[in-house]
């Protein structure tokens, strides 16, 4: 066997950003715990099948042989085969021996190897060399294989491998959508099919490898040391399926019979970078230098083999940030500039007799210096820059802060073979990543950065066991760990104190920034839930069996999963505040006045909101599933793929029961902890019993046990009935694997993000919020410098939350069909339809929001004694439809992937993508599963409750993407051969890209002024096109003219009252944002020495 001893090295540019010179070994694997399967029929040359032939199939790198007979339709299944290189011989007395070469089995694929037998004696052997499938004949999923050669080969941005899952169809960024919070997450996730990322499984090594408290990535390996990655989504086998999104299958390398390895280095700076939309005439700072290097082999051969992969990365990024601040003149008070509004002196509020609310215009829009709040005064000094255009209520700054992004990385795996029947695997990974996040949560301004120290952990352990030559067992106990460390740039900054804020907490742990809200400005702040260190364990038990009976493959297994979540944090520390214009506009004809900045230079909000005290979480979870499938080869061309999944998915509870939840029915929170007598777990609590916790709210929340209402321990009934089937089938059509159809149908059940959970924790009395939503119409009652006055819990009504105790778990409905056809040898053609229905979605209802009226909001509550009580419920839906398009190309020096969507997706009251920004309508309640049980909801026949069905953020209407790895046809044994210095010179060269192009994202679009007097969310009336501004710049994107002040209209509640409130008719997200367009290439030369052993590329990207 020919020793491949590969080396790497080079230069790269990045086009546009970036330059690097690459350092890498290429490494072949052994193996992986994601399995496959190969299966066929062995015929003669009439055709006729050929029962009790004797087949082999040998794995070509460790030796590992699977004995096995032709039943009597001549057919054989291999299942549960570690990924790799295969070849299968065939041979039965009166034939030909026959032996097929070069099998590749992938990350979860079923490759069929038809073997034909030809009359002969058994000593003569035909032998027929295969490729890698192009035709996915007995599978009914829509997916995408991502073999070692584009894993390595692919110009990916940062190195992430979860950029690979958008090279298929279906699939969009999630980083996108999300913002900062994506740039936090690892490369972020994706969105699959119109499902949520919630509803995405990311295994390494067959076990979980993501962090279900906010759905990121866990362990992000080295592209070097991935050997395969699989993305399935639509309709998959029922031996996945926790979620309805996409499952992501990584599979790590490991060692094999001959020694290979490889060290890298890229160093990436801005000397070639392009500027993006919204950089200005400079660009950001970025260096970065990544390194690393693997190594695998035997450590005894045919028996042990072992892998180590190591990487470092330091980075400095900056990042761009268009900010709206004060000029030099309006911090004095004169807000008379272009695009201000008049503004209108609070002070002046007076009645008319006839009811109409009147106020003072000050005059020439400017306020007296005497009036300026000296606490504003303290904040902007401290917390706003300098502009650097004198030119108001625009974008008038950009600043620069730079991302560091540090990590270390470690990769350990071993394989032993104890014999044919049984083989051992074992994976460890650990990974640091401290980070500093300039725009985390925040507006980004300078000195208002998050601090982040991370930490994963990944641990697999696999035994297969081979009972006979049908029936093989496999059993995997899996380890995942993330820890994180959020601090703030400014923690070591009394901010709060020194700007003069009576009221927020002063502990030194919760220094920093307080989060301020300005409408019509960047705000001030940093991440405001810091300091926090949540702690996630997950623990993964699976078992899986196959049977091959006649026709019949059958898989069936268990997979268990417990989650422990520990830790705690500080949310709202020091406090949020609003500043929306209320106070300074006319309330006798609201449109067209009032300045968020004039509220605030008064010191105004208004509402403010604060948590006094830590919030401690240990959510326990479990997650058990149950399936068997069976893909039933019903006829030599068609197969079924049959299948059902149990999900047991009790709902989660508190290990030191430290939760409260509300109950719509009891009118009271609801409390886990029965014997009020004995010491509170809360953090904050000084061990006082709940007894005495609860006088803190007498006159303000009612508290039951869940004894006295008969509630179990996790406060909200489990759903037991998550049956999930599964349907589809793959005909191949016209007698030869040249030509499938496809089509499949499934449920898949959804998990509640751990997040939510941890809502549970800051209800009272477990945590005091004091939450103020003051009448902009009325006489200012709170300023900035005294934002809770008479601080306490009897100061200001507190908040609760929790999730709706008749729970259903959402799930949604894929559905999929599709023709493949293999166009040219080495080429294949996919059209497909793929769509899906959520029902159920988890979405957010205020039950104690104002009714519409006017005064102020707290009367007009249904519960005026506490402030709003935000409920998750299962009542949203989505709707998503689109036609897939896929152009493969595998040949040997060209490899392409052509991937096009063309799709639609629509979503009403929540179920979508980071759906909080689009402006919903939680404060109601929504009608779709029962009837209304507010005083203060809209009837559901109201045409402004059916505004809020629309496009979802994930609506990105086209995605082309284009994929490439090609080595150019010169040099030694290429088509045009060259040698000595020419294929020095000549010889050797690739050309790799990634080329995508996106349609735009929707995009909400809010009314600065609060026209519902604090009942629900105001958008503006939609009058025009919004999306026929000018493209040329940020700024003029929109058209503006498209959106006018809303119009009062009648509207008609369930109480029969009928409020005219001006709320506004726009559309949940009406706007469509820029498209992306990303062109991400590499041109890399190679240099073999010593017979092709070794190998260096340089590579310019």
């Amino acid at each position: 066997m020919k020793h491949t001893f590969s080396l790497f090295s080079g230069k790269s540019i990045r086009i546009p950003a970036l330059l690097i010179l690459g350092l890498a070994f290429s490494m072949n694997a052994f193996g992986q715990a994601e399995l496959g399967a190969i299966l066929g029929t062995v015929q003669d040359t009439t055709g006729a099948v050929v029962p009790g032939a004797s087949v082999a199939v040998i794995n070509e790198d460790t030796g590992l042989t699977r004995n096995l007979v032709t039943n009597a339709e001549g057919q054989y299944t291999a299942n549960l085969l570690q990924i790799g290189q295969y070849s299968v011989e065939a041979e039965l007395s009166g034939f030909n021996k026959s032996v097929v070469t070069g099998i590749v089995v992938l990350v979860n694929q079923t490759v069929r190897t038809d073997v034909v037998l030809q009359v002969g004696e058994v000593t003569e052997t035909v032998e027929v060399t295969s490729s890698v499938p192009l035709i996915k004949t007995d599978a009914s999923d829509v997916g995408q294989v991502v073999e070692e050669k584009q894993v390595v080969e692919l110009p990916l941005n940062g190195r992430k491998f979860i950029q690979l899952a958008r090279l298929g169809t279906g699939t969009l960024d999630n980083a996108k959508l999300d913002g900062v919070m994506g740039s936090a997450t690892h490369g972020g996730g994706i969105v699959a099919n119109g499902a949520s990322t919630n509803a995405n499984q990311i295994t390494l090594d067959g076990v979980e490898n993501q962090d279900w408290l906010i759905p990121r990535v866990g362990l992000s390996p080295s592209p070097d040391a991935i050997q395969e990655f699989k993305i399935m989504s639509g309709s998959y086998s029922a031996e996945y399926g926790r979620g309805a999104g996409a499952h992501i299958n990584v599979a790590i390398k490991s060692g094999t019979n001959e020694f290979h390895g490889g060290v890298f280095y890229f160093p990436r700076n801005d000397n070639l970078a392009a500027r993006n939309f919204f950089d200005r005439s400079s660009l950001p700072e970025f260096k970065r230098n990544q390194y690393g290097g693997t190594l695998g082999g035997p450590f005894v051969k045919n028996k042990t083999f072992g892998f180590y992969s190591f990487e470092g990365l330091r980075s400095g990024k900056g990042r761009t940030i268009n900010a709206t601040l004060a000029t030099p003149a309006q911090r004095q008070g004169d807000l008379s500039g272009p695009g201000g509004f008049p503004i209108y002196d609070p002070l002046t509020t007076m009645t008319a007799a006839d009811g109409v609310i009147h106020r003072d215009l000050f005059v020439d829009n400017r306020i007296p210096t005497s009036r300026l709040s000296q606490t504003t005064q303290r904040a902007m000094q401290l917390l706003w820059p300098a502009v650097q255009r004198e030119v108001p209520n625009e974008p008038n700054a950009v600043f620069n802060p730079v991302e560091l992004n540090d990590q270390d990385q470690h990769i350990v795996r071993v394989d032993h073979r104890f014999s044919d029947n049984d083989s051992l695997f074992g994976r460890y990974g650990h990974n640091t990543n401290p980070r500093l996040l300039p725009d985390f949560l925040s507006p980004g301004l300078p000195m208002q950065g998050t601090l982040f120290g991370f930490t994963q952990q990944n641990a697999v352990l696999s035994y297969t066991k081979i009972i006979t030559p049908n029936l093989v067992n496999e059993a995997r106990m899996g380890y995942n760990y993330f820890f994180q460390d959020l601090s703030l740039e400014l923690k070591d900054t009394n901010v709060v104190g020194e700007i003069g804020i009576e009221g927020a907490l002063q502990d030194p742990v919760t220094w920093g920034p307080p989060n301020v809200g300005v409408t019509g400005m960047t705000g001030m702040g940093a991440f405001p839930f810091a300091p926090s260190v949540p702690k996630v364990h997950g623990f993964h038990y699976m078992d899986t069996l196959a049977l091959t009976k006649g026709t019949h493959n059958i898989k069936m297994g268990i997979d268990i999963r417990r989650g422990h979540q520990n830790g705690g944090q500080f949310p709202y520390p020091r406090g949020r505040y609003s500043f929306t214009g209320g106070f300074t506009r006319n309330p006798a004809s609201p449109a067209g006045t009032g300045q968020g900045l004039g509220d605030f230079l008064l010191g105004y909000p208004q509402s403010s909101f604060i948590i006094q005290g830590r919030t401690d979480n240990d959510i326990r979870t479990l997650n058990a599933g149950f399936y068997i499938q069976d893909n039933w080869n019903v006829h030599p061309n068609l197969t079924l793929n049959l299948g059902l999944r149990y999900n047991y998915m009790p709902a989660a509870v508190s290990a030191a029961d430290r939760i409260v939840n509300w109950s719509e029915e009891h009118q009271a929170l609801i409390l886990a902890q029965t014997d009020l007598d004995k010491p509170t777990a809360c953090a904050g609590c000084d061990g006082r019993p709940l007894r005495e916790l609860i006088k803190d709210f007498e006159g303000i929340f009612n508290f039951m046990t869940r004894d006295q209402v008969g509630w179990p321990r996790s406060l909200y009934r489990s759903d037991n009935n998550n049956w999930s089937p599964r349907l589809g089938f793959a005909w191949r059509l016209f007698g030869s694997n040249d030509t499938v159809l496809r089509a499949a149908w499934g449920r898949f059940y959804e998990i509640i993000a751990g997040n939510v959970h941890w809502n549970f924790t800051t209800n009272p009395p477990l945590s005091r919020n004091l939450s103020f939503n003051t009448d902009p119409n009325a006489l200012p009652v709170i300023t900035f410098a005294q934002p809770f006055p008479g601080v306490g819990v009897q100061g200001a009504p507190g908040t609760s939350g929790g999730i709706q105790y008749d729970w259903h778990d959402p799930y949604q409905d894929n559905w999929n069909v599709s023709i493949q056809r293999r166009i040219l040898p080495s080429t294949s053609l996919n059209v497909g339809y793929v769509g899906s229905r959520g029902v159920g979605q988890r979405m957010g209802v205020n039950f104690n929001a104002p009714e519409f009226g006017s005064g102020p909001p707290q009367p007009r509550r249904p519960h005026p004694e506490h402030g709003n009580t935000g409920i998750n419920v299962p009542w949203g839906h989505r709707r998503y439809d689109s036609l897939q398009v896929k152009l493969e190309t595998r040949a040997n020096d060209l490899n392409i992937l052509t991937s096009y969507t063309w799709a639609n997706q629509s979503t009403w009251g929540g179920g979508g993508i980071n759906e909080s920004g689009s402006g919903a309508r939680w404060s109601w309640n929504f009608p779709e599963r029962r009837e209304p049980v507010l005083t203060g909801i809209l009837d559901p026949n109201d045409p402004y409750l059916a505004v809020d069905k629309g496009s979802s953020r994930a609506d990105v209407e086209h995605r082309l993407s284009l994929a490439f790895v090609w080595q150019l046809p010169l040099g030694r044994g290429k088509l045009v051969p060259l040698s000595g210095p020419m294929d020095w010179i000549a010889g050797g060269w690739q050309l790799n890209g990634i080329i995508t192009y996106e349609s735009g994202i929707a995009l909400p679009v809010s009314y600065g002024i609060d026209n519902t007097n604090g009942a629900a969310g105001t958008r503006p009336d939609l009058v025009g096109n919004p999306n026929s501004g000018s493209r040329n710049a940020p700024e003029s994107w929109i058209n503006r003219a498209a959106f006018q002040d809303p119009i009062p209209l009648v509207h008609v509640l369930a109480s029969g009252m009928s409020p005219t409130v001006a709320a506004g008719n726009a559309g949940r997200a009406p706007i469509i944002g820029p498209g992306v367009q990303l062109w991400d290439l590499g041109v890399y030369k190679n240099f073999f020495f010593a017979d092709e052993d070794y190998r260096m590329q340089y590579r310019f990207e």
